[in-house]
């Protein structure tokens, strides 16, 4: 029989966007599908909020690398401005994250990133004399898919899934707690590329275009699943997740 599709125990959704100057800065927000008795609401802005029943616990997300409106430092993004050039690679370390009260019979969880104001075309994007305009519409852009975190963790050191840019890409998709982390969209967009081209598994870190007439957002957001493993195999993609979690 196929395998039965999970049911979200919750998410908690953490958001950094890009700064003037390509600065990251980041903001927590709290969206996604919870169980009775959590009721959801359209707020402005096209977000959810939550009205919480006052015994029920709700799962939070935190970060010791960026705060709520703070900067993001470069040091967890894949590239940063730079004088000549506009951008230079950085050290593209995986943020700290962590996280408490998640939802009684949780049996694992699944943690997406990733960047929704990505230009839907490429013409002008990193041209000289050019700029992106606002009124481009934006696709989503996944810069880390990560699934079957035991229900047992707590919390993901930063640098622990990425500490350099790896040009060709890191290995995947196992890791050692049996987690599975898939390939994130930089695969796609240095396709054709000699020097950086190849399968880039786990997290790669913002580098917005240098010319884009909009901030960019990063959104992690952190699923609590009754299954202990995501119905996708092989180098799956972060819809993928989104369709098999829904």
């Amino acid at each position: 029989p196929p395998p039965r599709r999970p049911s979200p125990r919750g998410c908690f959704l953490l958001w950094g966007r890009t700064q003037d100057g390509g600065r990251l800065s980041g903001s927590g927000s709290l969206l996604g599908q919870f169980t009775a008795p959590i009721i959801a609401r359209q707020a402005a802005g096209g977000l959810l909020e939550f009205a919480h029943h006052p015994k029920e616990k709700t799962m939070r997300l935190s970060s010791d690398s960026f705060k709520d409106g703070a900067v993001i430092p470069g040091e967890f993004a894949f590239c940063v401005p730079a004088r000549e050039g506009h951008v230079a690679l950085s050290t593209n370390l995986n943020p700290h994250l962590a996280w408490a009260d998640a939802p009684a019979g949780t049996r694992s969880f699944a943690l997406i990133c990733h960047d929704p104001d990505v230009p839907s075309r490429g013409d002008d994007v990193n041209q000289e004399g050019r700029s992106v305009p606002a009124e481009l519409p934006r696709v989503d852009f996944f810069h880390w898919v990560l699934v079957d975190l035991p229900a047992s963790t707590t919390a993901i050191a930063p640098g622990s899934h990425a500490c350099a840019v790896t040009p060709h890409g890191k290995p995947g998709p196992d890791l050692p707690d049996g987690s599975r982390h898939r390939i994130n969209d930089y695969t796609g967009w240095f396709a054709g590329d000699a020097q950086m081209e190849g399968n880039y598994f786990g997290y790669d870190g913002p580098c917005p275009p240098w010319n884009d007439s909009i901030r960019h957002r990063y959104v992690f957001t952190l699923f609590a699943l009754d299954i202990p493993r995501v119905p996708v195999e092989g180098a799956f993609t972060g819809q993928q997740v989104r369709d098999a979690i829904a």
